[in-house]
C-alpha cells in the first residue's frame, strides 16, 4: 500500500493502509492515514471518476478511526468515533456489533 500511495496518492490508498496497519497494531501510523482521510474526505464521493458514487466508502471511516484510538487508549475519541459510525449506520453487521461491543 505505501508503494501504491508513492505512484498515485489517492484516498482509498490512505484508507486502506490505515486498515493495514490497524491489522498490523501500528496504532498511531493508522490513525495517521485515517486522519489524511478523514481531511481529503471530498475525494471518497467520486474516486473512480466514472459518476458511480462512492461516499459509501467513507461510512466506515469513524469505525476504522475508533479502533486506531482504541489502540492508542484514547478511549474518549474512540468512544465519540464509534458513535458517531452507529449514528450514520442504518443495518446490522460485524461492524456495527463490534462497535456497540466496544463503546466503554
Amino acid at each position: 500500500m505505501r508503494q501504491a500511495n508513492k505512484l498515485a496518492d489517492l484516498w482509498l490508498t490512505r484508507f486502506e493502509l490505515g486498515r493495514s496497519y490497524l491489522a498490523a497494531e501500528q496504532y498511531a501510523e493508522a490513525l495517521d492515514e485515517f486522519t489524511v482521510a478523514f481531511e481529503r474526505r471530498g475525494e471518497a464521493t467520486a474516486m473512480f471518476l466514472d459518476d458511480t458514487p462512492t461516499y459509501r466508502f467513507l461510512a466506515t471511516l469513524p469505525y476504522w478511526t475508533a479502533r486506531a484510538q482504541d489502540g492508542l487508549q484514547m478511549q474518549t475519541a474512540a468512544n465519540e468515533n464509534y458513535r458517531s459510525f452507529l449514528d450514520r449506520w442504518s443495518g446490522e453487521g460485524p461492524l456495527p456489533t463490534d462497535a456497540r461491543e466496544r463503546l466503554q
